[in-house]
């Protein structure tokens, strides 16, 4: 009676293909998980930058008034007397109100103003807003506007 078996030989080939199938797989996992991680980041980082310019352009279109109280930072006033603040700090831009706190990465805030001859007591209204932020490592820049209704652009009058 003759037994139908492998020899060791042939176990052995087949030990090393299915060691090289095995790694190849690992390698390949490996790289998949990276790359996943890599834009699970970037989708975060997208997302958060583009949720902070919404609320940004959406605080300066509700606002009655946006003024200047020091250099990197500045105060959105809405009609109903509720504000949020943005404040520049060492890294990062803050949105403060009485609820939250927001930040992105920033490089620094230049405000243009309505007016920049006004008297030092007034309230300095800004025009608009250039966040210079970064993205991917990449500089980027955000820009809000105001438009003002007559009774503030009537304010340069009265001084």
């Amino acid at each position: 009676m003759k037994i139908k078996a492998f020899t060791i030989l042939e176990m052995i080939i087949n030990l090393a293909l299915m060691s090289i199938i095995v790694s190849m797989v690992y390698v390949v996992y490996g790289y998949f998980s990276k790359n996943m991680t890599e834009y699970s980041l970037m989708t975060t980082e997208n997302f958060e930058m583009a949720s902070f310019n919404t609320r940004l352009k959406e605080d300066f279109y509700k606002a009655d008034k946006i003024i200047s109280t020091n250099g990197g930072k500045f105060t959105v006033i809405f009609y109903d007397e509720t504000s949020v603040v943005y404040r520049q700090g060492e890294q990062y831009l803050y949105r403060e109100n009485s609820i939250t706190r927001d930040s992105i990465r920033s490089k620094g805030v230049t405000f243009t103003f309505l007016y920049s001859d006004l008297p030092k007591n007034s309230e300095n209204l800004i025009k608009n807003v250039l966040v210079n932020a970064e993205l991917y490592g990449n500089d980027v820049s955000l820009f809000a506007y105001k438009k003002y209704f007559s009774n503030y652009l009537n304010l340069k009058n009265e001084y």
